[in-house]
Order: structure tokens, then sequence, then C-alpha cells
């Protein structure tokens, strides 16, 4: 569904991410699922809607864990995210007019809600819906701050304001404040998340933006922009690193983690900001790291995927082998399973089931890895279990979003395959149902206080330590609403001396939202021996908010330790992250001396370089090791010219040239491809200086017309995204000339320089593969266009 990793198949392009349903398959292609032909599904049972209890059923779930519906229609219809308030009620985004048919009939009509769903008497049942919102087109961010909430739509981010009028949830009209949030008309490929990081910045998937409140009278970082001010806080954006598709969660070091359809979970791999703030700077290892195999293991056939007349597909039982469709993830923090504390789970509405990953580190690289041999954390016989969003809750256990629907592939990249599926098995039938689960461990207790708003700013001081993150979260955001520095010496204490270094760093960062820390806490911290190198790491990155007498000060205490002799790798990424911010001479020189004993690592050095901002070469002169400075000089790019630039095109070319801009744009290419051609990891290779691209324009136009399977080689790197590209051949919703205009596009933006092509070489290329019917690997293109005259 939208970026909604939740939706099949992110159906990621090699080249661009269309937005042009495939329709090329036919009944032979049909017949290739395993076991079975076009008559086993067309005329198979129907998935009827089950009842919750019936649903319930259906679900297996390991090592005795229980499970229990807390929420089910009518109090609840189309889910898609919860945001748990300051008193642990749950605010739903539901997309009402998500897929109603085969067809997405009014899909964007503004007619969705934002709801309040509360348990009056305390059963553990929702018994109250309150409709906050309405009127509004997919909902699909909320995130609560001083005074109201903010949320996005399916195109702008907006603040509506919350009050309390005798006992009355009460909603301000909403006002924009965010025009560009979401762009597109791909409900998959869209901006989603406001979830609020440890460092106080409300981060989102399928972005590079993200967001933060201050106070009035704060000074704004120089990187920011503001774009919205209340009489309590000023919201201000910044670019941060592209991530992921739909959900973001993160663990207790701020580390963040996202999917996108094919890939279960990926990990930020060097500290957040760090490789976007500086375009000149490249890293030749990847900053952002895919975790676990991909591999899934549903319950029963799951012939009703996108592309399931591919054999490869499925095992020989009819089920999916591969994660396809996987939606928002969370790093379980909760105090009733302390079993999987600190480990990952991954929704895969496709396959029916929740998938858990093990999460672990070594040498302060995370690693994944299945949590069951060859099993899931939860399945369902029930088709329509469709799992899109997962939850630490403030009771401790784990709740997870159940849009229950028979459609959840987009209609963008619906296959005429999964149409006729759809349409055979009835999964068009019965909308508007939703349910919210809560998994727990009956022999341990559930939390049943969460009115945090009514606790005293002390109070919330002492939730920092909480056992369950949730309560930790909320109080730290509270405390730094409420801007009381009367808890400046007790978050002083507990930065000192709390017993975990996780509840330290939090201590440190309310300290930070307060605008209250000092040089001598952090340089206490750095010279204690009890500290961790987690917590040393986050106390070098918040030295960079120091004023620059205190920075001197700090940067002395680092040389008197030998900071950059650390063999701690968080350590050396937050020093090779910070040190360059601070433009000192000292500063400098200590962080040459960490670039020269961490020369084996090539992130260390892109980190280093790209915090000087424009001194990168000074830097570099004043090495005296030839062989470090050309492994330097190598991570800086030359900025590439297009010598043609669009206001030299002819007034044809240029209206094809917009043209091919409008259906790039709208549909959500840059998420996969970047909005730069760069490329994003795990989704899209980069546009730019592609041969695939700037190529012979016949195998582009292939390429576009029949998909691409598999590894390719851009500009002589492999890369695997793991999904098929689907290809425009027979697709009704695409002409020649839009396919025509998007390939003039491709070959005339970001460097690239390639002719324009006609209407009619669409149609010849078609014409001379009018029988292929699969997607295209690499060596079948080079076999099929052996004269390509790559650039």
């Amino acid at each position: 569904m939208y970026k909604f990793k939740l939706f099949s198949i992110c159906l990621l392009s090699l080249l661009f991410v269309t937005y042009f349903h495939h329709k090329s398959e036919n009944d032979n292609n049909i017949e290739h699922v395993h076991g079975a032909g076009y008559e086993a599904w067309i005329n198979g049972p129907s998935s009827h809607p089950l009842s919750p209890s019936d649903a319930l059923k259906a679900f297996q779930l390991q090592d005795n864990l229980s499970i229990e519906n807390v929420a089910a229609e009518p109090f609840v219809r189309d889910p898609v995210l919860i945001s748990f308030d300051a008193n642990g009620r749950m605010w739903i985004a539901e997309m009402t007019n998500y897929m109603l048919d085969v067809a997405g009939t009014g899909e964007t009509d503004p007619v969705g809600h934002i709801v309040i769903l509360e348990d009056t008497d305390l059963d553990g049942k929702i018994d109250e819906r309150i409709v906050f919102l309405s009127g509004i087109a997919l909902p699909r961010a909320i995130a609560h701050v001083k005074g109201g909430i903010l949320f996005a739509d399916d195109n702008a981010l907006h603040f509506a304001s919350h009050t309390v009028i005798n006992g009355k949830d009460v909603a301000g009209s909403p006002v924009v404040v965010d025009n560009d949030y979401a762009s597109g008309v791909n409900v998959e490929h869209k901006e989603n998340g406001l979830m609020y990081g440890l460092d106080n910045w409300l981060y989102n998937a399928k972005s590079n933006q993200k967001y933060r409140l201050y106070p009035l009278n704060a000074s704004l970082p120089t990187d920011s922009k503001l774009i919205y001010k209340t009489k309590d806080w000023q919201l201000v954006k910044a670019r941060t690193e592209n991530r992921g598709q739909w959900g973001i969660t993160k663990d207790d070091y701020g580390r963040l983690f996202y999917t996108n359809n094919s890939t279960l979970l990926i990990a930020d791999s060097v500290p957040a900001n760090s490789s976007s703030r500086n375009p000149k700077i490249k890293f030749t290892e990847n900053t952002q790291k895919r975790l676990s195999d991909n591999n899934v293991y549903p319950n029963r056939p799951t012939l009703g995927i996108n592309r399931a007349y591919d054999k490869s597909k499925l095992n020989e039982a009819n089920k999916m082998i591969k994660a396809t469709a996987v939606s928002g993830p969370v790093i379980y923090r909760g105090s009733n399973m302390p079993q999987f504390y600190g480990h990952a789970f991954s929704p895969e509405p496709a396959g029916n089931l929740i998938s858990a990953i093990n999460i672990s580190e070594q040498n302060a690289v995370v690693i994944g890895k299945p949590f069951y041999h060859q099993q899931e954390f939860l399945t369902s016989t029930d088709e329509r279990f469709r799992p899109v969003n997962t939850y630490t809750a403030p009771d401790g256990s784990m709740y997870f979003v159940d849009m229950y629907r028979g459609i959840i592939q987009d209609r963008f990249y619906l296959t005429q395959y999964l149409s006729e599926y759809i349409l055979g098995n009835k999964l068009d039938k019965g909308v508007h149902f939703g349910r919210i689960y809560r998994v727990f461990d009956p022999n341990n207790s559930l939390e049943s206080n969460f009115n945090l708003s009514q606790l005293s700013s002390s109070q919330l001081v002492d939730l920092l330590t909480h056992q369950n993150s949730w309560h930790r979260d909320t109080a730290k955001r509270l405390l730094i609403e409420r801007q009381d520095l009367s808890v400046k010496e007790p978050l002083i204490q507990l930065a000192l001396t709390a017993l975990k270094d996780h509840q330290q760093i939090s201590a440190l960062w309310t300290l930070e939202g307060l605008n209250a820390l000092s040089e001598s806490l952090l340089s206490t911290l750095i010279t204690n021996t009890a500290s961790s190198n987690k917590l040393k790491a986050h106390v070098v990155t918040l030295s960079s908010q120091l004023s620059k007498q205190h920075k001197q000060t700090f940067l002395n205490t680092l040389i008197q330790q030998h900071a950059e002799e650390t063999t701690s790798y968080d350590f050396a990424m937050a020093l090779a992250t910070t040190l360059g911010q601070y433009n000192l001479e000292l500063s400098d020189k200590l962080l040459m001396s960490l670039v020269i004993n961490w020369q084996q690592s090539s992130t260390i050095s892109s980190l280093a370089l790209s915090g000087l901002a424009g001194r990168e070469a000074a830097f570099i002169a004043l090495l005296t090791d030839n062989e470090i400075k050309a492994q330097l000089l190598s991570l800086i790019t030359k900025p590439k010219m297009n010598n043609k630039p669009q206001a030299n095109f002819n007034e044809q070319d240029q209206q094809v040239y917009l043209r091919g801009k409008h259906v790039f744009n709208a549909t959500g290419c840059g998420g996969c491809h970047g909005t730069e051609g760069q490329g994003v990891d795990f989704a899209g290779p980069p546009l730019a200086n592609s041969e695939w691209v700037t190529g012979d324009p016949d195998r582009l136009t292939a390429l576009l017309l029949h998909g691409l399977t598999g590894p390719i080689h851009v500009d002589g790197i492999l890369y695997n995204p793991g999904i098929d590209m689907p290809g425009l051949k027979g697709n009704n919703n695409v002409s020649l000339a839009e396919i025509s205009a998007l390939v003039g596009y491709l070959r005339n933006s970001w460097g690239n320089q390639g002719s324009f092509i006609s209407i009619e070489s669409v149609n010849k290329v078609l014409n001379d593969t009018t029988d292929r019917s699969l997607a295209y690997t690499e060596q079948e293109l080079l076999e099929d266009f052996p004269s390509a005259n790559d650039q």
C-alpha cells in the first residue's frame, strides 16, 4: 500500500519506479503458479471477512504468548498507524478510501479520519471512538506536540490545536505548516513517520526531511529552515538521509531502523544526519545496513501476491519465499516481554505475518538475523490479516495495527494477475474493517498508570529510568515541552549516576532540549572511566552545541584523554562526525590523528571530511602521508556538469522534457532513485551517470517496457535491490507518448546527456519485443542489444 511498504512490492525499478500498473502478464504467465493454474485460484474459496473472535483463532503465535483484540470495527476502520498521547490513548489515522476496489476509485478523496480510542471502563478493550478530525485525504502521520498535533495527509503537514472543553476533545481548524511534506500521486512512495528521535528531531520514512520544535526564544540551527510558529513554539525543518518506505523506529541509543517492501529491516550504520550534510563527500561503504535475510514463512498459500504468476516467487506449497510488502517495524522496548527487549518486529501484510529479528552488536556494528529458524513470530491463515504497523505500548506489551482488508496492493502497481485474483476470490467485497491487537506474556504484569500529563516535572524525571520506553520517551517529550528548568539539577545527577548508559544518554538529550547542557558535565562524563563508549559518543556529539570557548575547553579534555587513539568504533565515528564542525586548529589536528589511526576505515575518513564544510582540501593538504592523502582525495566527488542545460532545449524538446519530469515527480520515482538521480540504498541504483540511461535509447525503452529482474551493474558498481522493476507493456494507463517523454527526461537530467526519442521509436521497440512476457535480466538486455553505444 503506501509507501506503505505496506503494500506489496515496492516495485522498485532498477531504473525508475513507475506509477503505471503492470498488465503485461497473460494467461500463460498465470499458469506458472506452482501446482495451480488459472482455474485453481479463480474458482477457489472466497476469503470472507472474519469476526474479531474468529480472526483470533486463525493466529499462530510463538512462545506461549497471548494475543488479544483491543479494538475492532465499528470503533476503528481502515487503520494505518497509532500515536499514543501522554495519557496512553490511541490516536489512529484511518485511510478510509484506500483501494475500495481494484481501480482505486475515489482513493484520494478527503474522507479519512483521525480518531481517538478510549477504554473508559479500564477493561482492556476500547469502548469509545472520538472523531477528532475528518475530511482528510489518506492521513499518514501523527505526532503529539504542545497544544495539539502535527499530522500529514496525502500532500502536506498540518498543525491542529487540541483543547479539552467540558471533558470533550476539541480540534482547532488545521493549518498547513509545510506544503512540501509529501509529493506525487503514488500512495506507496510518500513520506510518513513523524517519530521523535532521541535527538529531539522528528524523523520520517521515505523522506530526506526532519522537523523539530524549538521554544520561541531559541536560536535555530543554521542548516534549518523556519516554517511555522505558534504562541508556544517554532517549527523548523532540515535535511537528513533518505530512509525506508513505510514506518520508522529507534533503539535505546537513538539508532534509526526502517524497511522497504522487500527488506525486513534496515538500520543506519553511521550517525544520523552525518552522511547527508556534505554532498561533495562520498561514502564507499553503505551508510545503511540491511538486516536479516528477508526470507518469510507464511502459514498459508499466498497466491494473492502481486507476482505469484512467477514461479520463482513461491515455493512448492504456493507460499511466498521472500518479503514483498514489509511495513512499519518496531524495536520492542517494553517491560512485559523482556526476552524480546531490543529486538525487531516487522509486519508483512502480503504474507499475513509478523517477522521477528534478533538484533545484536559486534564492534558497534548492528547485526540482525531471524529470531526463529524458518518460522515467524506471528502468522495467520486469514488472507485479510494485514498488519501494517507495530509499537511498544504504554502497558509494556506490543501493539500492532491490522488494516484488515482484501486489497492491500495500491492501484499503481496492481498486476493483471492480482486484479483477477482479487475479483475471483471476492477480496474486493467487505471494506472498512480494522483491528488493533495486543501481544503480551501472560506470566508478566502489564502497566496500568498512563496519565503522564498530570505528573509534576520531578515525577517525569523519575520516569526517565522506567523499564518501558514509552514512559521514558513520553516523559522526555513532556519535560522539553514544559521548558521547566527546575529539573536541571536532577537531570544532571541522572546523567552522572543512572545505572544504564541509555538512561544517562536520555537525560543528556533532555538537557539539550532544555538548552541546559554544560561543558563541565560533558567533560566529567568523557573522563569518567565508568562511561561506556556509547555514552562517550553521545557526549562528543552534544559537544558541538557548546560555545566556542567551551568547545576549546572540552577539546583540551579530549586531547588529554588521547581520544583519537580510541579502538571503539562508536566513539571514533562520533569524533569523526563532530570535530570538523569545531573549526579550530586543535580540533583539526585531533581529527587528523584520528583519520591516521583509522586509515583502514573509509567510513571514518568520509565522516571526517563531511564535517569540514568546504575546508576539505586545506585539511588534506596538512597530511604528510601521500597514501592517506590520495585516499581522502578519492572521497571528494567532482561535480557533474550538464553541458546541455534545459534552457538550450528547442521548444519541442523542452515540452517533452517537462512532461517527463512531471511523470518522474508525480509517481515518486525519486523515492527509490533519489530526487537528484543519485540512487537510494536498498531501493534503486543511481540514474545519474548510468550507462543504462545514457546508452542505447532502444535498450532503455525495452527495459521500461518489460521491466527488469535481478542485480544490475551501474557505472561499474553492482546493485541488487532484491525486487523486480515493473514493465509498462500492455498498461492501459500509460501512453507511448508518456514513455517517450520519460525516456527524454531521464537521458537529460542530473548531468546525463542523451538524445530524445520519438513515439514511433517506442512503438518500434514494442513491436520488436512483442513476444516477450517476462522482465529482462541484465545479461538478456546486453545480449538483445549488443550494439548499445554506451557513453
